[in-house]
């Protein structure tokens, strides 16, 4: 019973190949889940637009944008990114919008009602207090450079109008990653403009974007959140936040990044042969549009720059334009901590390296071993400073000065080289030319001493044959 029992407690311990495969799928989940990139699961992008081609106003409607940054999280000079948060306020004229969710009420309050609205006016779902706003149109606005979306904060926006005139507002609280380029040539003096791009390419058929024109309103700083004693964001000062607006045909976009022609086969081609060997278009890029103008009609409906009307909404036909209006938000770096930690020592170790001049002149080992230690302790700085400096595609003045550094030790260690030679040569030469008169006259003593012994030799020889027997 005993051994059965033993047994069976074995059988239960080991797992069947069904189970450990179930194992392995779980675990394969849950690492898959850890390392999941934060863009694979992006929330929906905010300005995404409402309404159809029915609610789109057939002029062009200027849109106001102001952009005010609420927080400055993080900027990412290693990865050329940075995150923030930040309250984009949207406003524009729209007489029909108050008949709209004075409509949709009615809706809901009627009796028996199937009608449920699927745009809330407020990011809270509060349909009583904010309304509804199905069939409200709302701008569309792309951001081109955004890298992430956050999946940790509830997003908040909202909708108003005015009860007396026409004004419409729509804000929203982004907090993203954006991708920006940055410009190292004055690191770590620098002064950065981080950019969020936003534009409104023109819809070729048109609604919501193509009838869309974005203009600057007002900036902020530090919206919602409180500004007690002590910095913002380590390392960075936002010194203001600025609103550019450009306006460019969307043919000019391709021609700029264009490297060859598209092929001429292709029925809606991308860069067109015509455009691509204009000269004007080819040397100036935005006269694309009065190029492709003057193109007959078969060629510029084929065209996807081109604006055309499918269902008569009074569309013009003209060139696609895109409206962009970019939020610069500028900073300064602390330039205080690499003063600290990068530039005083690499310069400490260049001026160190000029007290080897105090040492004798004829002292070679004591001053090569002090520049080879110098260098060794500048090669171990920059190893510790490049772990943290900012990649760029030339020499950044922090790393010139390293180089220069080096160059300095080089040359030092070289002229004492020199010094030392130039030292030591007479004195050597003239030893050399004592140790040389010496050998001579040891020479010429020896030369003396063994002819007297030979001469006194021969004389007693000589003497010892006369000698009687």
């Amino acid at each position: 019973m005993t051994a059965s029992r033993h047994q069976q407690q074995q059988q239960q311990q080991q797992l069947s190949p069904q189970r450990l495969l179930l194992l392995l799928v779980w675990l394969q989940l849950a690492c898959m889940c850890c390392y999941l990139d934060p863009a694979a699961a992006q929330q929906t992008m905010p300005f995404q637009g409402s309404g159809g081609e029915d609610t789109a106003p057939h002029d062009p409607t200027p849109v106001y944008v102001s952009a005010v940054l609420d927080r400055l999280l993080q900027v990412d000079d290693q990865n050329y990114e940075f995150t923030a948060s930040i309250m984009f306020y949207l406003s524009w004229q729209d007489p029909r919008v108050r008949g709209r969710i004075a409509e949709n009420a009615a809706k809901m309050q009627a009796k028996d009602t199937e009608f449920k609205c699927e745009v809330p006016c407020q990011s809270n779902n509060n349909i009583d207090a904010g309304g509804c706003c199905d069939g409200v149109w709302m701008p569309y606005i792309a951001f081109t450079n955004i890298k992430a979306l956050s999946q940790d904060r509830v997003v908040r926006w909202g909708l108003g109008f005015s009860k007396e005139g026409d004004g419409v507002f729509q804000w929203s609280s982004v907090l993203a990653t954006y991708s920006t380029p940055l410009d190292m040539r004055a690191f770590p003096f620098d002064t950065q403009r981080l950019l969020v791009q936003m534009s409104v390419p023109q819809e070729r058929h048109g609604w919501s974007g193509g009838l869309l024109e974005l203009r600057p309103g007002t900036t902020g700083t530090h919206l919602f959140t409180a500004r007690p004693a002590g910095d913002d964001l380590p390392g960075w000062s936002v010194a203001d936040v600025r609103l550019d607006r450009i306006t460019y045909p969307l043919c000019q976009a391709a021609l700029l990044s264009a490297l060859r022609p598209s092929p001429a086969e292709e029925p809606m081609p991308l860069v067109p042969g015509y455009l691509w060997t204009s000269r004007a278009a080819q040397k100036h890029a935005h006269q694309c549009a009065a190029e492709l103008t003057s193109q007959p009609a078969s060629v510029r409906l084929q065209s996807p720059y081109w604006r055309t009307s499918i269902n008569q909404t009074g569309v013009p036909q003209e060139p696609v334009m895109v409206e962009a209006l970019n939020v610069l938000i500028i900073v300064e770096r602390f330039s205080s901590r690499w003063v600290l930690s990068a530039i005083f020592p690499i310069l400490a170790t260049t001026w160190l390296g000029c007290l080897v001049f105090l040492l004798p002149r004829d002292d070679m080992g004591g001053r090569l071993g002090s520049i080879v230690a110098l260098f060794l302790a500048l090669a171990a700085i920059q190893f510790v400073v490049d772990s943290n400096t900012p990649s760029a595609s030339f020499l950044t003045p922090l790393q010139q000065l390293t180089l220069a550094s080096y160059i300095c030790l080089i040359l030092i260690g070289l002229e004492s080289v020199v010094i030392w030679r130039l030292t030591t040569y007479h004195v050597e030469k003239h030893r050399g030319e004592q140790h040389q008169l010496a050998q001579q006259r040891l020479d010429a003593k020896v030369g003396d001493g063994s002819s007297s012994s030979s001469s006194s030799s021969s004389s007693s020889s000589s003497s010892s044959g006369w000698m009687p027997r």
